[in-house]
């Protein structure tokens, strides 16, 4: 885990937002030696890193940041309600 704080000062990014890869596999047992995990001299890590997700817009941001430009029709117009 010291390792993906030292990372985090390096790319920004929070420790449970980095993924360290060798190969497909990702390295998530902090208590093996990098020998054990199979990382010799000249292996190849990767470190994937979780793109924040952007939240939506909420209703009531959409409401009150819409313009009004003609009245709502609702059901006018279709066969729920005769024209």
């Amino acid at each position: 885990m010291e390792e993906k704080e030292e990372t985090m000062q390096i790319c920004g990014a929070g420790p449970y937002d980095q993924h360290l890869m060798l190969g497909e596999h990702e390295l998530t047992d902090h208590s093996q030696s990098l020998a054990a995990l199979g990382i010799f001299p000249g292996a190849l890590l990767t470190l994937k890193i979780d793109a924040p997700v952007e939240t939506e817009p909420s209703v009531e941001s959409d409401a009150t940041s819409m313009e009004i430009t003609s009245p709502e029709k609702g059901f006018k117009g279709t066969e729920l309600v005769p024209s």
